[in-house]
């Protein structure tokens, strides 16, 4: 496991001197289905920061170590809750898929010393991480992020 993130029981403990970690989940999506993506959600169980900053990312999971987002613009959440749902929406986005992909968050900054807690669970594919875009994803196993993403079926199938 990457040095400063702790997975515990149902959470994942980020630190503020984590910048640039980067930490998502594999979202299955069949290889026959064309989806748009319409909006990510995490849940945040406590946070002793006064705000974080972070980006959200997706990769092709076939192609994971090719680190090309296939997001075209920064989506940028900046979050000044302490605990509950932070929502982002990506529906402007048109971004479609086919295929499995791995949705992640990149921390860029901590307002304020202390750590971010994500929800988990034990019966998703595992918490994937690496500590900065030239490092190599590792995966911890059973526990994942409580990550979910809302998605439509598109009538195009291309």
């Amino acid at each position: 496991m990457a040095i400063g993130l702790k997975i515990k029981p149902f959470t994942l403990e980020v630190e503020s001197d984590n910048l640039g970690y980067e930490f998502g989940v594999k979202v299955n999506i069949p290889e026959k289905k064309r989806v748009k993506l319409e909006k990510f959600n995490c849940f945040i169980v406590n946070s002793s920061v006064d705000s974080l900053k972070f980006r959200l990312n997706s990769y092709n999971y076939s192609e994971m170590d090719s680190s090309l987002n296939l997001l075209t613009e920064n989506i940028i959440g900046i979050d000044t809750m302490m605990s509950g749902v932070f929502e982002i929406d990506i529906s402007n986005e048109r971004l479609y898929v086919k295929g499995d992909i791995l949705v992640t968050l990149e921390m860029i900054d901590f307002f304020g010393e202390g750590k971010v807690t994500f929800s988990t669970g034990t019966i998703s594919g595992g918490t994937y991480f690496r500590e900065g875009k030239e490092a190599e994803w590792e995966k911890f196993p059973i526990i994942g992020l409580a990550f979910n993403v809302g998605a439509k079926v598109s009538r195009l199938q291309k």
